[in-house]
């Protein structure tokens, strides 16, 4: 999983020099909400006892760069909170990190709700 996020950050560094170089619209490597999804499906798949953290991480990023350039290929969408929940679930960590893999899971399921996706 921290390969894809590593992939993910050069990709978004290659995009932005695209961008500067006037080739933006024409990029081939600007990730999408599909990006973003398939490494927080990677965390939830891995034995890091942390991986809810993880998705929640990747997830508010997605959030946060679609607020601000309101670009519809960066907007999260239902499978992308679903997988979060889903890396939820696969928690196997001590009670305290599953305790708190359930709180991420409850405020992502409020988040879908509020989205009215």
């Amino acid at each position: 999983p921290k390969k894809a996020e590593d992939l993910i950050a050069t990709m978004e560094e290659m995009y932005e020099q695209d961008k500067k170089n006037g080739n933006g619209r024409k990029s081939q490597v600007k990730p999408s909400i599909r990006t973003y999804t398939a490494a927080i499906g990677a965390w939830g798949r891995s034995r890091d006892n942390m991986k809810a953290q993880h998705a929640l991480k990747i997830l508010k990023k997605t959030n946060d760069m679609y607020k601000s350039s309101n670009d519809e290929n960066i907007k999260p969408t239902l499978f992308t909170y679903n997988v979060v929940i889903d890396a939820c679930a696969m928690c196997n960590g001590n009670s305290e990190q599953q305790g708190a893999a359930l709180k991420i899971a409850f405020a992502v399921n409020k988040a879908i709700s509020a989205s009215k996706l």
